[in-house]
């Protein structure tokens, strides 16, 4: 079973939910994230339009933190995650985003990571009834794979349950972490595959950067990743026919890295060679001697005479 290929509506959105789904499916996507609304109505359009394509819905991207010192906040924010949880299992969809952000002025980042750990795992407890997935994006004061592994080890979730990470390879680009460092380190806690690319800071089609997708693609395939690859940058575009041109041209460049191309057909066959016509001899024929008839030779006259009779002995 290969990577799930999925692409993020906020690329879309300036199409709307049918046509943006239906490019999405023109191009070879299998399944869509689709980026939470205040307007529970437009999350249900998307899902509904991927429904009648026939693509899958990923999971739900929010903007939700984990982080809140007060415990009044947390429990809001709590609150509204659980309930994108019931949204997403009605829908269908695999999982939901969340974030860890940020420590705190004085605050110990020891003490932030555990509440992180903490609260994520309050969440995939929650999720696990659903069937649904809590995956912590790497963002903020949290881009290490290291912390990550940490949290989701404190979340009770490194062996199995319903929380996760979300690893945005750009993310951790910016400090300088390698995919041949954070993909081994996640292996299974890994959950859901960001591809975004950059130059200079802004986004850029896949491939087209300084992001090392290439080799995170290489070390997802060499865990055996299985789950949601979704691409969230490089469609620029508004008109229909150039986001129909560059879905084309990302997707065949992810495909490329997860070795999902077809073969190139064979060869085809070297034109049957033509028969040769026979040379002509530069060579004279070889000159005849004509025969020389046999004569026989004469017979002698002892053999032409007749035999001499003997004469027979007188008698007295």
């Amino acid at each position: 079973m290969g990577v799930i290929l999925t692409i993020a509506t906020t690329m879309l959105e300036e199409l709307g939910a049918a046509a943006g789904v239906a490019a999405a499916k023109k191009a070879g996507f299998a399944a869509i994230e689709i980026a939470l609304s205040d307007n529970v109505a437009v999350t249900r359009d998307w899902a509904n339009a991927a429904k009648a394509e026939g693509l899958a819905v990923a999971g739900v991207a929010t903007q939700f933190v984990l982080h809140h010192e007060k415990t009044a906040a947390w429990a809001d924010a709590k609150a509204s995650i659980e309930k994108t949880i019931d949204l997403a299992a009605e829908i269908g969809a695999g999982y939901v985003r969340v974030f860890g952000l940020q420590v705190g002025r004085g605050e110990s980042r020891t003490g932030v990571l555990t509440r992180l750990g903490t609260r994520l795992g309050e969440l995939a407890a929650y999720a696990a009834g659903k069937h649904v997935h809590v995956v912590l994006e790497n963002a903020g004061s949290f881009v290490h794979s290291k912390e990550l592994w940490q949290i989701v080890e404190v979340a009770g979730c490194a062996t199995g349950g319903f929380g996760g990470v979300c690893w945005n390879v750009a993310e951790a680009a910016k400090t300088n972490e390698s995919p041949v460092l954070s993909v081994p380190t996640l292996n299974t806690r890994l959950k859901v595959a960001r591809l975004y690319d950059t130059t200079d800071g802004k986004p850029v089609a896949p491939g087209q950067g300084t992001v090392k997708l290439k080799s995170f693609a290489e070390r997802l395939r060499g865990i055996g990743f299985d789950g949601p690859v979704v691409l969230s940058a490089g469609i620029t575009t508004t008109d229909a026919a150039g986001v129909d041109a560059a879905l084309a041209e990302a997707i065949h460049t992810i495909k490329g890295w997860f070795n999902m191309l077809p073969p190139p057909p064979p060869p085809p066959p070297p034109p049957p060679a033509a028969a040769k016509k026979p040379e002509a001899s530069s060579q004279k024929p070889a000159a005849t001697t004509p025969a020389t008839k046999k004569t026989e030779a004469a017979p002698t006259a002892a053999a032409d005479s007749a035999p001499t009779p003997q004469r027979a002995p007188e008698t007295k």
